[in-house]
Parts: structure tokens; C-alpha cells; sequence
């Protein structure tokens, strides 16, 4: 009985730490990373993701979507690193994070979110997400 319960008291230990571990206080959950999105996703409510530029720089767009409209917009400015195969991320204001990744190819966008299961091309909504960027970036 006494073995069971030291098993069972590790076994909560551990699941704790790698649940507390797994989660970052930062914006941006790094379990969230996907992989990369170089195609037209579903846009969700709530959109994060990244372009990393090919001079070092990045942009981060938070993009709020209601009624086929973007009623918030939030953009972030930064630099960049790739070291150890990982995205070492300094944004302008705000705490430095650390991504890893296989493999970053210049002008590559990383999509982060929940919804990569449905990433199904939506002809609207990829246009308004595509008129913001160009926006911005122009």
C-alpha cells in the first residue's frame, strides 16, 4: 500500500510539473506552434502568427474577427535570430522567446494556433486577412 501511494504521489508530480511546464506566461503558448502556413487557413476568431522576414526582422499579427469583419488588430514589431534550430524572438518591448522549429526558410509565416486540424481554404477571409497584411507591410 505504502508503494502504490509513493508511485501515485510521483505520478501527480510529475504530470504537475510537465503541465505547469508545457505553458508559458508569455502572449504566445510555444506548445500552439504548428508548424508553417505558406497556404490560405480558416481564419478562427482570434488569429496569431508570425512572419519572419529574410533581414533578421518579424511581425506578429493578432487579428480579432467578428461578423466576417476584423474588429481588433494588433501588430508587434522585432528581430530574430535561428540558432540550434530553434526561433530565438526579441520583440520591441515585451520579454524574448525561444520557438523550435525543423527548418525556417526566408519569408516563411508561422502559423500558431488551435485550428490547424481545419485549415480549409476560405476564399473571404483569406482575402481580408491578405488586404491587412499588405497594409501593413506596405
Amino acid at each position: 500500500m505504502r508503494k502504490i501511494k509513493k508511485i501515485l504521489f510521483l505520478l501527480i508530480v510529475v504530470i504537475g510539473l510537465t503541465g505547469c511546464s508545457s505553458y508559458k506566461t508569455d502572449d504566445i503558448d510555444p506548445n500552439m506552434l504548428y508548424g508553417t502556413w505558406q497556404s490560405p487557413g480558416k481564419l478562427t476568431n482570434q488569429n496569431n502568427f508570425y512572419i519572419y522576414n529574410s533581414d533578421g526582422t518579424f511581425t506578429y499579427y493578432s487579428l480579432n474577427i467578428s461578423d466576417m469583419m476584423v474588429s481588433k488588430y494588433e501588430e508587434v514589431h522585432g528581430t530574430y535570430t535561428v540558432e540550434g534550430g530553434g526561433i530565438h524572438i526579441t520583440p520591441e518591448s515585451g520579454a524574448p522567446m525561444v520557438y523550435a522549429v525543423d527548418h525556417l526558410d526566408e519569408n516563411q509565416m508561422i502559423y500558431i494556433g488551435r485550428d490547424n486540424a481545419q485549415m480549409t481554404c476560405n476564399r473571404y477571409d483569406y482575402n481580408t486577412l491578405n488586404y491587412h497584411l499588405s497594409r501593413s507591410l506596405n
